[in-house]
């Protein structure tokens, strides 16, 4: 069981791993973002949804095995490989400024590897700094606690230490200390076993390709110059391949919306310029061709467009409880009901509504989940709208 001090509960089956936080003011949006953004380089997909007023984490682990678990089937070489993998990722994530890695569990159990690429993946807990912990502390508590766990497995494996690739030797002679000498290990295993030009191979057992290979080293004024690790994506400026095309499907919506969501007021500068930041630096940025759900008024006094851009939409008309605020109906309530999507998939909670929610005419029970596809019609109150799902 995954446990912390922010930490509630967890619960873990073969397809998910939900983690309960204690409060709502623990959740950090930022670091919720910054790992959206990194759901295929390194790190497991994670959706954030409300319980009891609570914030849940659901991660899909049904795609991976824990390391515990696939360390049986591999030899010291692929073992070796790894574990090098693993150290780039950690020192991209601290480099990066954006995660605090005291917030990546290192455990043989909650360290995944892809049954399809092989590669390790990290969990990552978007929380709200600690701060009376210490981050380089905290993170090499969390190192030594792991090394302590391949150690053991290790040990248990029998055989010469003479013949351990260099990254294993220098664990069990104990001498990896702290992260950037794990880093440093990793760096010297690659370079002696040639991991830049095999590391998919060696970790797969096959002679494809399975992720990017190395293919020259650059200067050091260029490195300078240059942002790189898993986390590169996030600083994507908008003048990029598809930027274009991207910027034209939003004025199309634009226009057939006119707004965004009607009745809610033009956001502030500050607003704007958060909008603004977060565009150019690609956060929470679709891959192209990716769809969302869009909600259209059919019979509303007013044109209403409501675009689910986020894994929970809550919408209602008190503007400051809600994501898409409805001002022309007395019906609707001031929190009327939450839209949650769950691996391309939308479902409607009722909040308690006076008037009730309605999918495709029959009314939804408060308090529980209900599915929600393209081409229903979604009643709240007196007010009906079609779901359909549309480029984003």
């Amino acid at each position: 069981m995954l446990t912390g001090p922010m930490i509630e509960k967890s619960m873990r089956d073969d397809q998910n791993l939900t983690v309960m936080l204690k409060d709502a003011d623990i959740f950090s949006m930022t670091g919720y973002k910054v790992l959206q953004s990194q759901e295929k380089d390194g790190f497991v997909k994670c959706r954030k949804v409300t319980h009891n007023g609570r914030p849940e984490l659901w991660y899909d682990i049904a795609q991976y095995d824990s390391l515990d678990t696939a360390a049986g089937a591999m030899d010291t070489e692929k073992l070796a490989a790894t574990l090098a993998e693993l150290a780039t990722v950690l020192q991209s994530a601290e480099k990066n400024g954006f995660m605090d890695t005291k917030n990546i569990p290192l455990s043989l159990s909650y360290i995944f590897i892809s049954r399809e690429n092989r590669k390790p993946y990290l969990l990552y807990l978007p929380v709200q700094k600690d701060s009376g912990a210490e981050d380089s502390a905290a993170t090499a508590d969390g190192l030594q606690a792991f090394l302590d766990e391949v150690r053991r497995m290790i040990g248990g494996r029998g055989g010469s230490k003479a013949d351990l690739p260099p990254v294993l030797r220098k664990i069990m002679d104990d001498e990896i200390r702290s992260l950037d000498e794990f880093g440093t290990a990793a760096k010297e295993e690659k370079k002696e076993e040639g991991f830049e030009k095999n590391t998919s191979a060696r970790l797969s057992g096959t002679s494809g390709t399975l992720y990017t290979e190395y293919v020259q080293p650059v200067s050091e004024p260029e490195k300078a110059r240059e942002k790189k690790g898993f986390f590169s994506k996030v600083f994507k400026k908008g003048e990029k391949e598809g930027a274009a095309e991207e910027s034209a499907v939003r004025r199309e919506a634009d226009s057939r919306a006119g707004t965004a969501d009607h009745g809610s007021p033009a956001p502030a500068p500050a607003a704007k310029a958060e909008a603004a930041e977060e565009k150019a630096t690609g956060i929470l940025a679709t891959d192209d061709g990716e769809k969302i759900l869009v909600l259209t008024g059919l019979n509303t006094p007013e044109e209403c467009i409501l675009r689910i851009t986020m894994p929970e939409y809550r919408i209602g008309k008190k503007r400051d409880s809600v994501d898409g605020c409805i001002t022309f109906s007395n019906a609707v309530s001031r929190v009327h009901c939450r839209i949650a999507e769950r691996g391309g998939r939308y479902y409607v909670e009722d909040m308690g509504s006076a008037n009730g929610t309605f999918i495709n005419g029959m009314r939804i029970n408060p308090g529980r989940e209900f599915p929600l596809t393209p081409g229903d019609t979604l009643k709240m109150a007196d007010l009906e709208f079609r779901a359909d799902k549309v480029r984003a």
